[in-house]
């Protein structure tokens, strides 16, 4: 073998890893704190994490988690919903639901929307949909873990369980980069379609020159698309930097879609991040 293809065949070389999907046990409760605290970042010690992971837990037959290691192994990801209005007691619940209500008072229609279905009695239920995992995890887990969740949602329905909703709010994360460079994460795989956008948004932020705020996750371009409203914000808790010191500055994002959308999400989803095929 010559030094081209020994080159190329390193530049190439791809490593194959089995993920398996398991509803949320007990032992993931560890790791289902560290996940909330990375999606809420600096914001994360009032909201009562420790509850949310608990209640994931509870109602583990909705729900799902991904693992390299088999069951006892930790969770790379996962994806649950609570129900807003059942759980308005929980500690964690209630704060979220303050919380994303004082980020959404800079869009005063989002904020009185919200408002509105979280005060409002049964019929209108809220499902937060709670979903993270690793960095060096890839999207093309997503598109599945959605799909079991309209699963699991419609036949706990079915059962007479409290998973009806009439919409769905999901907390997510984003970065932002200065208009006066590149994006520093462009190095990350993305779908041309979503390119394409953040070039156009990067020629009208620079020309305003503005920051740029890019979603973490690149599944959430998909839901914002989906959603009725979206609204980006900063961390309240967020410790600033020093002047030209390297690094992002992370957000939130809430985005708020109907129940009714929720098929749409996941047949986008699977569109646009297929699974590899076997050849690949």
């Amino acid at each position: 073998m010559s030094d081209d293809e020994s080159g190329d065949s390193s530049a190439e070389s791809i490593i194959q890893l089995d993920f398996d999907f398991f509803s949320p046990q007990p032992i993931d409760f560890q790791a289902f704190h560290r996940l909330l605290i990375q999606l809420f970042q600096s914001d994360a010690e009032p909201l009562n994490l420790r509850d949310l992971a608990d209640l994931i837990i509870s109602q583990g037959h909705v729900g799902s988690t991904v693992k390299l290691d088999g069951e006892e192994s930790d969770p790379l990801a996962v994806l649950s919903v609570v129900n807003m209005r059942v759980h308005a007691a929980n500690p964690a619940v209630r704060a979220i639901g303050e919380y994303v209500l004082s980020k959404t008072s800079a869009d005063a229609t989002f904020h009185k929307t919200l408002q509105g279905l979280l005060s409002a009695g049964e019929g209108h239920d809220v499902g937060l949909i709670f979903s993270e995992r690793l960095i060096n995890m890839p999207v093309q887990i997503v598109p599945p873990m959605w799909k079991m969740l309209g699963q699991e949602i419609q036949a706990a329905a079915g059962e007479g369980q409290p998973f009806k909703f009439s919409h769905f709010l999901v907390v997510s994360r984003t970065y932002r980069a200065p208009s006066d460079r590149d994006d520093p994460m462009d190095g990350e795989p993305a779908p041309p379609s979503k390119k394409s956008k953040m070039v156009k948004k990067k020629s009208a932020a620079a020309a305003a020159g503005a920051s740029l705020t890019y979603p973490y996750h690149e599944e959430d371009t998909l839901i914002s698309q989906a959603s009725s409203y979206a609204h980006d914000y900063a961390f309240t808790n967020a410790l600033p930097r020093e002047g030209g010191e390297f690094g992002l500055d992370m957000g939130g994002r809430v985005m708020l879609f109907e129940a009714s959308r929720f098929q749409d999400v996941v047949t986008a989803l699977e569109r646009e991040y297929p699974p590899p095929s076997a050849g690949a």
